[in-house]
């Protein structure tokens, strides 16, 4: 106890035997300090103990320091080689995305390419069936002028027969010559 907290204490104790309080602390406190090594010896070897048990406490949280210390280095090698696969696998789906667009837009080019042939083509037979249509129309014009000449012609031998000849023969043979001019 400090000797402020001593006094103040003191300050309770009847005035006379407040002196014999004050030395007996007094003494004791030199008793303890000085005089009786036996006890000072104890605080020594208390300190001691507790020394040693602070080292042993400090080597225990050292070792938990120290497993905390390589679990938290596994767990960072595993984050790390999760991370490593992750990013691999991030590269080689960029890769493949790279690769399907390349491939996708090859392949539409390429149909682009087909696409403008079959125009092409379509073009050319158009404008070839173009051609065999204007060719079949002025044929089957000069057929029709034909066929009109010989209606014409037809009509004209009817006319000049007499009224009681038999002109089925010359439709018929009218007829034949419409299917020889179809056929040419």
């Amino acid at each position: 106890m400090s000797t402020m907290l001593t006094y103040r204490w003191f300050h309770s104790i009847w005035m006379p035997y407040r002196r014999d309080f004050v030395e007996f602390f007094v003494d004791c406190r030199m008793w303890n300090k000085y005089i009786h090594l036996d006890q000072s010896a104890r605080t020594a070897e208390r300190t001691r103990q507790r020394l040693v048990q602070a080292e042993a406490d400090i080597q225990r949280l050292e070792q938990a320091l120290a497993d905390k210390d390589l679990e938290a280095f596994r767990a960072w090698d595993e984050y790390s080689s999760v991370l490593d696969a992750l990013t691999k696998q991030v590269n080689e789906a960029a890769t493949a995305r790279r690769v399907a667009e390349q491939t996708i837009t090859s392949r539409v080019i390429a149909l682009e390419a087909e696409l403008r042939q079959v125009r092409q083509e379509s073009a050319a037979e158009k404008a070839q069936l173009s051609n065999k249509i204007k060719q079949l129309e002025a044929q089957n014009a000069i057929l029709e002028k034909k066929l009109q000449k010989q209606h014409d012609l037809l009509d004209k031998k009817v006319k000049e027969h007499p009224k009681g000849y038999d002109t089925k023969s010359a439709y018929k043979f009218a007829s034949i010559d419409d299917l020889l001019a179809k056929s040419n």
